[in-house]
């Protein structure tokens, strides 16, 4: 098992139940503050990381079934569809939509933590980083795998001594200095069900067009989760999603479209109630 190969995996596993059962909590209370939702979002981040570091384990890895997944080469080679530009081993897009992917076969069935490096800027930094402040940005990069996805992490979660823009990324070069810090290092992570058929497509997509937006990424990984560590993390990642405070949900914890658009009822958004009569 994974937790023989991870120091302290059974203390992570507790705390990221903890943290997912107190930002639930906190999502339906009246009392909830953007800054609490903002402190929610990192402890769920810690505890996420610190569970996903006990899969993350060499008997569980499958990367070999990936071709390139770190462009170690500087080539796309074994990546289909959109082609990213590449520069310290580093994949961008920027200013346009893309779906790059691969095709994935003989994997046992079961489920699989998809993981990669990566950030997703919502435009410039000069109409990015404002929407990022005031909740109003939109990761629409996101990481997938077979018909489900998760969205690609902002560029602006995490600060780097290196960030030339007000200490956030601004380039490959930072990018690929900031990703070899750590592991943990502006990482997502994705679960996906693979069937009988052992084929899983995987791989990052934008289908909306921003002006000026920009996605980095590298070090993709894949790893098998064994079924006596499966617990309901499709599960955690949603819930680490609802806290993030500019989306709105019902009380049955189902997302919502924008708040002009919602029919009369109660929802939750920003952590508090709020009434469309």
């Amino acid at each position: 098992k994974s937790k023989t190969l991870c120091v302290d995996f059974s203390t992570g596993v507790a705390k990221l139940e903890t943290a997912v059962n107190e930002a639930e909590t906190l999502l339906t209370s009246e009392k909830a503050t953007n800054k609490a939702l903002d402190a929610m979002l990192t402890k769920l981040q810690t505890a996420l990381d610190k569970y996903v570091a006990g899969l993350m384990v060499t008997k569980n890895e499958h990367t070999s079934k990936l071709k390139n997944p770190n462009f170690t080469t500087m080539q796309t080679s074994g990546w289909l569809g959109s082609t990213p530009g590449l520069e310290h081993n580093v994949g961008e897009f920027f200013n346009t939509t893309f779906d790059m992917y691969q095709n994935l076969t003989g994997l046992e069935p079961g489920k699989y933590l998809i993981y990669m490096q990566g950030f997703y800027r919502n435009g410039s930094h000069d109409t990015a980083y404002p929407k990022h402040q005031n909740s109003t940005e939109q990761l629409l990069a996101r990481l997938y795998a077979g018909s489900t996805s998760t969205p690609i992490r902002s560029v602006y979660d995490q600060t780097f001594s290196q960030g030339s823009w007000n200490n956030y990324l601004d380039n490959r070069a930072q990018a690929e200095t900031a990703f070899n810090t750590s592991a943990k290092t502006l990482a997502n992570y994705h679960i996906a069900t693979v069937t009988s058929t052992g084929k899983l497509r995987i791989g990052i997509k934008k289908t909306s067009a921003v002006a000026l937006d920009w996605t980095c990424f590298n070090n993709f990984r894949i790893f098998f989760v064994p079924q006596e560590d499966n617990t309901d993390i499709e599960n955690v990642l949603s819930t680490k999603h609802k806290t993030q405070r500019n989306e709105v949900y019902d009380l049955m914890g189902r997302k919502c479209t924008e708040s002009s658009a919602l029919p009369k009822g109660i929802y939750i958004k920003n952590g508090k109630k709020i009434i469309i009569k």
